[in-house]
């Protein structure tokens, strides 16, 4: 099930198999009303924001560096633990 984009239709409060997503994946969604990207980064799972606020680039198209999730469109690097702006 490891969609990259997957799509904001996919209401991931209802929760997910945890071996639907490999270390590094990526899953578009709502949560509690909220555009997320929900990633996995080893054993943990966290939900950002979907879309970069400088371009709203959709950030489940970007990559995963260690704990952080990277902008696909200019780079930028957002914590996965709180989704803080890490660099522009």
């Amino acid at each position: 099930m490891d969609t990259p984009a997957g799509g904001t239709d996919v209401n991931l409060s209802d929760g997910i198999r945890a071996d639907s997503l490999h270390d590094g994946g990526m899953l578009a969604g709502k949560a509690g009303g909220d555009d997320v990207v929900l990633v996995r980064s080893g054993e943990n799972f966290f939900a950002v924001q979907a879309n970069c606020p400088h371009y709203s680039a959709p950030l489940a198209e970007g990559i995963v560096v260690g704990d952080t999730l990277r902008c696909p469109y200019h780079h930028a690097c957002f914590r996965l633990q709180d989704g803080e702006v890490q660099a522009w």
